[in-house]
Protein backbone atom coordinates (compact mmCIF):
# COMPACT_ATOMS: atom_id res chain seq x y z
CA UNK A 1 0.00 0.00 0.00
CA UNK A 2 1.26 3.27 -0.88
CA UNK A 3 0.52 6.62 1.34
CA UNK A 4 1.15 9.35 -1.01
CA UNK A 5 0.80 10.41 -4.70
CA UNK A 6 4.10 8.56 -6.51
CA UNK A 7 3.94 7.70 -10.18
CA UNK A 8 5.99 4.67 -10.63
CA UNK A 9 7.74 3.04 -14.10
CA UNK A 10 7.36 -0.23 -15.09
CA UNK A 11 10.44 -2.22 -13.79
CA UNK A 12 12.30 0.87 -11.59
CA UNK A 13 14.06 0.18 -8.75
CA UNK A 14 13.01 2.30 -6.17
CA UNK A 15 14.09 2.80 -2.28
CA UNK A 16 11.11 2.65 0.46
CA UNK A 17 10.56 3.71 3.60
CA UNK A 18 7.32 1.74 5.75
CA UNK A 19 6.51 -0.99 7.98
CA UNK A 20 6.27 -4.38 6.93
CA UNK A 21 3.66 -7.07 8.23
CA UNK A 22 5.00 -10.71 8.51
CA UNK A 23 2.15 -12.14 11.30
CA UNK A 24 1.08 -15.08 10.02
CA UNK A 25 -2.35 -14.73 12.73
CA UNK A 26 -3.39 -11.96 10.13
CA UNK A 27 -4.44 -14.62 7.51
CA UNK A 28 -7.95 -12.85 7.03
CA UNK A 29 -9.09 -12.28 3.46
CA UNK A 30 -11.38 -9.62 3.28
CA UNK A 31 -14.87 -9.64 2.21
CA UNK A 32 -14.99 -9.82 -1.71
CA UNK A 33 -16.57 -9.29 -5.24
CA UNK A 34 -19.18 -11.93 -5.96
CA UNK A 35 -18.40 -11.81 -9.27
CA UNK A 36 -14.36 -12.97 -8.88
CA UNK A 37 -13.49 -16.18 -8.77
CA UNK A 38 -11.31 -18.64 -6.16
CA UNK A 39 -8.07 -17.82 -7.51
CA UNK A 40 -8.54 -14.16 -7.94
CA UNK A 41 -9.57 -13.84 -3.93
CA UNK A 42 -6.30 -15.86 -3.62
CA UNK A 43 -3.90 -13.25 -5.99
CA UNK A 44 -5.91 -10.50 -4.75
CA UNK A 45 -6.11 -11.10 -0.92
CA UNK A 46 -2.73 -13.52 -0.62
CA UNK A 47 -2.20 -14.58 3.24
CA UNK A 48 0.33 -12.69 4.74
CA UNK A 49 2.22 -15.51 5.83
CA UNK A 50 2.77 -16.18 2.33
CA UNK A 51 2.87 -12.83 0.91
CA UNK A 52 4.35 -9.92 3.39
CA UNK A 53 2.14 -6.82 3.19
CA UNK A 54 4.49 -3.62 2.48
CA UNK A 55 3.17 -0.40 3.71
CA UNK A 56 4.88 2.23 2.09
CA UNK A 57 5.37 5.76 3.78
CA UNK A 58 8.12 7.13 1.59
CA UNK A 59 9.36 6.37 -1.79
CA UNK A 60 12.64 7.34 -3.24
CA UNK A 61 13.67 7.10 -6.33
CA UNK A 62 17.49 5.94 -6.88
CA UNK A 63 19.61 8.60 -8.30
CA UNK A 64 22.30 6.78 -10.97
CA UNK A 65 25.06 7.46 -8.52
CA UNK A 66 26.73 10.24 -6.35
CA UNK A 67 27.28 13.51 -7.75
CA UNK A 68 29.61 14.46 -5.26
CA UNK A 69 31.80 11.59 -6.06
CA UNK A 70 32.34 12.90 -9.83
CA UNK A 71 35.10 15.35 -9.34
CA UNK A 72 37.05 12.40 -7.31
CA UNK A 73 36.72 10.07 -9.76
CA UNK A 74 37.41 11.79 -12.49
CA UNK A 75 40.87 13.10 -11.07
CA UNK A 76 41.57 9.37 -10.96
CA UNK A 77 39.43 7.71 -13.86
CA UNK A 78 42.84 6.42 -15.77
CA UNK A 79 44.39 5.30 -12.59
CA UNK A 80 41.08 3.07 -12.07
CA UNK A 81 40.47 1.82 -15.57
CA UNK A 82 44.29 0.25 -15.66
CA UNK A 83 43.18 -1.72 -11.85
CA UNK A 84 40.30 -2.62 -14.03
CA UNK A 85 41.92 -3.35 -17.22
CA UNK A 86 44.41 -5.34 -15.35
CA UNK A 87 41.84 -7.52 -13.64
CA UNK A 88 40.07 -8.37 -16.76
CA UNK A 89 43.33 -8.81 -18.91
CA UNK A 90 44.18 -11.98 -16.05
CA UNK A 91 40.52 -13.13 -15.71
CA UNK A 92 40.22 -13.27 -19.84
CA UNK A 93 43.02 -15.30 -20.23
CA UNK A 94 45.49 -12.47 -20.55
CA UNK A 95 44.04 -11.09 -23.76
CA UNK A 96 44.30 -7.29 -23.59
CA UNK A 97 42.02 -6.84 -26.40
CA UNK A 98 39.24 -8.10 -24.90
CA UNK A 99 39.60 -6.78 -21.41
CA UNK A 100 39.12 -3.19 -23.46
CA UNK A 101 35.96 -4.34 -25.20
CA UNK A 102 34.63 -5.78 -22.11
CA UNK A 103 35.33 -2.80 -20.28
CA UNK A 104 33.35 -0.85 -23.15
CA UNK A 105 30.21 -3.22 -22.94
CA UNK A 106 29.95 -2.56 -19.55
CA UNK A 107 30.07 1.04 -19.68
CA UNK A 108 27.04 0.79 -22.69
CA UNK A 109 23.97 2.46 -22.20
CA UNK A 110 21.28 3.70 -24.74
CA UNK A 111 21.38 7.67 -24.85
CA UNK A 112 19.40 7.79 -28.22
CA UNK A 113 16.41 5.84 -29.92
CA UNK A 114 16.25 6.42 -33.60
CA UNK A 115 13.67 4.19 -35.70
CA UNK A 116 15.10 0.65 -34.68
CA UNK A 117 17.98 1.68 -33.32
CA UNK A 118 19.34 1.84 -29.91
CA UNK A 119 22.45 4.28 -29.86
CA UNK A 120 24.71 3.25 -27.18
CA UNK A 121 23.81 -0.54 -26.67
CA UNK A 122 26.67 -2.69 -27.14
CA UNK A 123 25.75 -6.45 -26.50
CA UNK A 124 29.01 -8.59 -26.94
CA UNK A 125 29.95 -12.18 -27.57
CA UNK A 126 32.66 -13.74 -25.86
CA UNK A 127 33.99 -17.12 -27.36
CA UNK A 128 36.72 -19.63 -27.44
CA UNK A 129 37.49 -19.78 -23.79
CA UNK A 130 39.10 -22.85 -21.89
CA UNK A 131 35.64 -24.71 -20.89
CA UNK A 132 37.65 -28.40 -21.44
CA UNK A 133 39.79 -27.22 -18.44
CA UNK A 134 37.27 -24.99 -16.29
CA UNK A 135 33.72 -25.90 -17.40
CA UNK A 136 32.69 -23.41 -14.60
CA UNK A 137 34.40 -20.01 -16.51
CA UNK A 138 31.21 -18.25 -17.36
CA UNK A 139 29.83 -18.86 -13.63
CA UNK A 140 33.14 -17.85 -12.09
CA UNK A 141 33.02 -14.96 -14.56
CA UNK A 142 29.87 -14.00 -13.53
CA UNK A 143 30.72 -14.19 -10.39
CA UNK A 144 33.03 -11.79 -10.47
CA UNK A 145 31.18 -9.25 -12.54
CA UNK A 146 28.63 -9.39 -9.48
CA UNK A 147 31.46 -7.43 -7.40
CA UNK A 148 31.93 -4.50 -9.72
CA UNK A 149 28.61 -4.01 -11.17
CA UNK A 150 25.15 -2.95 -9.06
CA UNK A 151 22.52 -4.72 -10.83
CA UNK A 152 22.96 -8.30 -12.57
CA UNK A 153 21.64 -11.63 -13.96
CA UNK A 154 22.75 -14.71 -14.75
CA UNK A 155 20.47 -16.56 -17.27
CA UNK A 156 21.53 -19.88 -18.23
CA UNK A 157 20.66 -20.89 -21.82
CA UNK A 158 20.13 -24.96 -21.61
CA UNK A 159 17.10 -26.56 -24.01
CA UNK A 160 15.37 -27.20 -21.02
CA UNK A 161 15.40 -23.53 -20.20
CA UNK A 162 14.75 -22.48 -23.24
CA UNK A 163 12.18 -24.54 -23.47
CA UNK A 164 10.40 -24.26 -20.34
CA UNK A 165 11.31 -20.68 -18.80
CA UNK A 166 8.66 -18.20 -18.96
CA UNK A 167 10.84 -15.08 -20.32
CA UNK A 168 8.45 -12.63 -21.56
CA UNK A 169 5.94 -11.24 -18.79
CA UNK A 170 2.15 -12.57 -19.33
CA UNK A 171 -1.12 -12.07 -18.39
CA UNK A 172 -3.19 -14.85 -16.53
CA UNK A 173 -6.54 -13.62 -17.12
CA UNK A 174 -7.46 -16.60 -14.62
CA UNK A 175 -5.95 -14.42 -11.89
CA UNK A 176 -6.01 -10.95 -13.16
CA UNK A 177 -2.45 -10.81 -12.90
CA UNK A 178 0.63 -9.85 -15.10
CA UNK A 179 2.66 -12.85 -14.69
CA UNK A 180 6.50 -11.57 -14.72
CA UNK A 181 9.45 -12.94 -16.56
CA UNK A 182 12.96 -13.36 -16.67
CA UNK A 183 13.81 -10.91 -18.72
CA UNK A 184 11.31 -8.55 -16.66
CA UNK A 185 14.39 -6.56 -15.81
CA UNK A 186 15.16 -2.71 -14.80
CA UNK A 187 17.29 -0.43 -16.76
CA UNK A 188 21.19 -1.03 -16.88
CA UNK A 189 20.46 -4.46 -15.14
CA UNK A 190 23.45 -6.64 -16.52
CA UNK A 191 22.09 -9.73 -18.51
CA UNK A 192 24.91 -12.34 -18.74
CA UNK A 193 23.67 -15.22 -20.97
CA UNK A 194 25.87 -18.70 -20.31
CA UNK A 195 25.03 -20.99 -23.46
CA UNK A 196 28.10 -23.31 -22.32
CA UNK A 197 25.61 -25.76 -21.11
CA UNK A 198 23.46 -25.55 -24.48
CA UNK A 199 23.10 -28.81 -26.37
CA UNK A 200 21.19 -29.86 -29.60
CA UNK A 201 17.57 -31.20 -29.63
CA UNK A 202 14.29 -30.36 -30.25
CA UNK A 203 12.58 -26.94 -29.55
CA UNK A 204 9.19 -26.56 -28.92
CA UNK A 205 7.19 -23.56 -30.33
CA UNK A 206 7.66 -22.11 -26.38
CA UNK A 207 11.32 -22.23 -27.31
CA UNK A 208 10.95 -20.39 -30.10
CA UNK A 209 9.40 -17.79 -28.83
CA UNK A 210 11.40 -17.87 -26.37
CA UNK A 211 14.72 -17.27 -28.91
CA UNK A 212 12.72 -14.44 -30.28
CA UNK A 213 12.35 -12.53 -27.04
CA UNK A 214 15.85 -12.93 -26.40
CA UNK A 215 17.01 -11.41 -29.72
CA UNK A 216 14.56 -9.01 -29.69
CA UNK A 217 15.88 -7.64 -26.32
CA UNK A 218 19.51 -7.81 -27.73
CA UNK A 219 19.36 -6.34 -31.04
CA UNK A 220 16.38 -4.08 -30.13
CA UNK A 221 16.52 -3.64 -26.21
CA UNK A 222 12.65 -4.28 -26.17
CA UNK A 223 10.77 -6.91 -24.71
CA UNK A 224 7.26 -7.43 -25.63
CA UNK A 225 4.94 -8.46 -22.80
CA UNK A 226 2.32 -11.25 -24.07
CA UNK A 227 -2.15 -10.16 -22.85
CA UNK A 228 -2.66 -13.22 -25.04
CA UNK A 229 -4.83 -11.38 -27.56
CA UNK A 230 -1.84 -9.17 -28.21
CA UNK A 231 1.42 -8.00 -27.17
CA UNK A 232 3.11 -4.71 -25.87
CA UNK A 233 6.44 -3.59 -26.73
CA UNK A 234 8.52 -2.29 -23.74
CA UNK A 235 11.83 -0.38 -24.12
CA UNK A 236 14.29 -1.34 -22.55
CA UNK A 237 18.20 -0.58 -21.61
CA UNK A 238 19.85 -3.77 -20.72
CA UNK A 239 23.32 -4.34 -21.71
CA UNK A 240 24.00 -7.76 -22.92
CA UNK A 241 26.89 -10.24 -22.20
CA UNK A 242 27.09 -13.77 -24.21
CA UNK A 243 29.52 -16.13 -23.00
CA UNK A 244 29.55 -19.36 -25.55
CA UNK A 245 32.26 -21.64 -26.70
CA UNK A 246 31.64 -20.74 -30.27
CA UNK A 247 29.68 -17.93 -32.16
CA UNK A 248 26.61 -17.74 -30.32
CA UNK A 249 23.20 -18.71 -31.97
CA UNK A 250 22.07 -15.73 -30.66
CA UNK A 251 22.49 -13.16 -33.54
CA UNK A 252 25.41 -10.67 -31.98
CA UNK A 253 27.24 -8.18 -33.90
CA UNK A 254 30.42 -7.89 -31.71
CA UNK A 255 32.02 -11.30 -30.99
CA UNK A 256 35.46 -11.56 -29.83
CA UNK A 257 37.54 -14.46 -30.03
CA UNK A 258 39.86 -15.19 -26.90
CA UNK A 259 43.27 -15.15 -27.69
CA UNK A 260 44.24 -17.65 -24.61
CA UNK A 261 47.74 -17.57 -22.86
CA UNK A 262 49.03 -20.37 -21.86
CA UNK A 263 50.72 -19.21 -19.21
CA UNK A 264 47.46 -17.57 -17.76
CA UNK A 265 45.14 -20.86 -18.74
CA UNK A 266 47.49 -22.97 -16.58
CA UNK A 267 47.16 -21.12 -13.52
CA UNK A 268 43.77 -19.44 -13.67
CA UNK A 269 42.40 -20.62 -10.82
CA UNK A 270 45.05 -18.66 -8.89
CA UNK A 271 44.11 -15.59 -10.87
CA UNK A 272 40.82 -16.10 -9.67
CA UNK A 273 41.91 -16.41 -5.77
CA UNK A 274 44.43 -13.35 -6.48
CA UNK A 275 41.89 -11.28 -8.40
CA UNK A 276 39.16 -11.37 -5.49
CA UNK A 277 41.89 -10.57 -2.89
CA UNK A 278 43.04 -7.69 -4.98
CA UNK A 279 39.42 -6.44 -4.68
CA UNK A 280 39.32 -6.93 -1.10
CA UNK A 281 40.91 -3.71 -0.57
CA UNK A 282 37.29 -1.75 0.06
CA UNK A 283 38.89 1.67 -1.48
CA UNK A 284 39.70 0.24 -5.00
CA UNK A 285 36.61 -1.72 -5.32
CA UNK A 286 34.22 1.42 -4.47
CA UNK A 287 36.13 3.25 -6.76
CA UNK A 288 35.54 0.82 -9.71
CA UNK A 289 32.13 0.52 -9.30
CA UNK A 290 31.68 4.43 -9.06
CA UNK A 291 33.30 4.68 -12.41
CA UNK A 292 31.86 2.23 -14.40
CA UNK A 293 28.40 4.39 -13.21
CA UNK A 294 29.75 7.76 -13.77
CA UNK A 295 31.46 7.23 -16.59
CA UNK A 296 28.99 5.54 -18.15
CA UNK A 297 26.37 8.41 -17.47
CA UNK A 298 28.94 11.01 -18.83
CA UNK A 299 27.92 13.50 -21.61
CA UNK A 300 29.74 13.10 -25.16
CA UNK A 301 30.18 15.24 -27.19
CA UNK A 302 31.43 14.81 -31.59
CA UNK A 303 31.93 18.19 -32.23
CA UNK A 304 35.59 18.37 -33.78
CA UNK A 305 35.98 19.17 -37.26
CA UNK A 306 39.14 17.38 -37.67
CA UNK A 307 38.18 13.94 -35.94
CA UNK A 308 35.05 14.41 -37.76
CA UNK A 309 36.96 14.32 -41.36
CA UNK A 310 39.25 11.81 -40.08
CA UNK A 311 36.11 9.66 -39.73
CA UNK A 312 34.92 9.90 -42.59
CA UNK A 313 38.02 9.23 -44.48
CA UNK A 314 38.28 6.08 -42.47
CA UNK A 315 34.74 5.13 -43.18
CA UNK A 316 35.35 5.37 -46.93
CA UNK A 317 38.02 3.03 -46.55
CA UNK A 318 36.73 0.66 -44.72
CA UNK A 319 33.48 0.59 -46.60
CA UNK A 320 35.40 -0.79 -49.58
CA UNK A 321 36.81 -3.30 -47.10
CA UNK A 322 33.52 -4.26 -45.28
CA UNK A 323 30.32 -3.55 -46.74
CA UNK A 324 28.52 -3.97 -43.69
CA UNK A 325 26.58 -0.80 -42.68
CA UNK A 326 26.16 -1.94 -39.34
CA UNK A 327 29.57 -2.98 -38.37
CA UNK A 328 30.17 0.92 -39.38
CA UNK A 329 27.71 1.89 -36.86
CA UNK A 330 29.07 -0.35 -33.74
CA UNK A 331 32.30 1.10 -34.76
CA UNK A 332 31.21 4.49 -34.01
CA UNK A 333 29.89 3.51 -30.79
CA UNK A 334 32.94 1.48 -29.79
CA UNK A 335 35.09 4.80 -30.49
CA UNK A 336 32.50 6.24 -28.25
CA UNK A 337 32.23 3.84 -24.97
CA UNK A 338 36.21 3.71 -25.27
CA UNK A 339 36.75 7.79 -25.07
CA UNK A 340 34.16 7.95 -21.87
CA UNK A 341 36.32 5.25 -20.26
CA UNK A 342 39.37 6.80 -20.15
CA UNK A 343 36.90 10.31 -18.86
CA UNK A 344 37.23 11.54 -22.52
CA UNK A 345 34.00 13.55 -22.76
CA UNK A 346 34.99 14.17 -26.39
CA UNK A 347 36.22 12.46 -29.43
CA UNK A 348 39.89 12.63 -30.32
CA UNK A 349 42.16 11.37 -33.20
CA UNK A 350 43.96 8.79 -30.74
CA UNK A 351 40.93 7.06 -29.64
CA UNK A 352 39.35 7.17 -32.97
CA UNK A 353 42.59 5.33 -34.27
CA UNK A 354 42.41 3.17 -31.05
CA UNK A 355 38.77 1.74 -32.00
CA UNK A 356 39.46 0.82 -35.36
CA UNK A 357 43.07 -0.75 -34.39
CA UNK A 358 40.47 -3.07 -31.81
CA UNK A 359 37.83 -3.26 -34.55
CA UNK A 360 40.64 -4.45 -37.20
CA UNK A 361 42.41 -6.77 -34.28
CA UNK A 362 38.67 -8.56 -33.70
CA UNK A 363 37.80 -9.28 -37.22
CA UNK A 364 41.33 -10.38 -37.70
CA UNK A 365 40.67 -13.00 -35.12
CA UNK A 366 37.28 -14.39 -36.30
CA UNK A 367 36.94 -18.17 -37.79
CA UNK A 368 37.58 -17.86 -41.57
CA UNK A 369 39.91 -14.47 -40.98
CA UNK A 370 42.70 -16.24 -41.38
Amino acid sequence: MVYEDTCLKLNETIEIIGFISLDPHLNIIPEADETMTEAEITIHHPPVSLIPRLHAIKIIHLVKHDLQAVPQIMSKIESIRTDLHLILNQLLFGDCLAADYLICHLLSSIYMRRDYFCLGTYPLNITHFSLNKYKEYAKDLYKFLTLIIKKSHLLEITLENLNNLTLSPKKDYDCNRLTSGVLQLSNNTHLVIDETGLNTGHITQAGRENYNSICELVNFQRVQYDFKYYKLEYETDIPVLILSEAKSFIPCQTQVVLKVESESENVYPQIMEIAEQYLKDENRLINIRQYLEIARDAKFELNNEDVIKEIQNDFIRLREINKNVDQLHSLMVLARLLSLSYGSNTLTIEYWKKAVQMETERLSRLPGKK
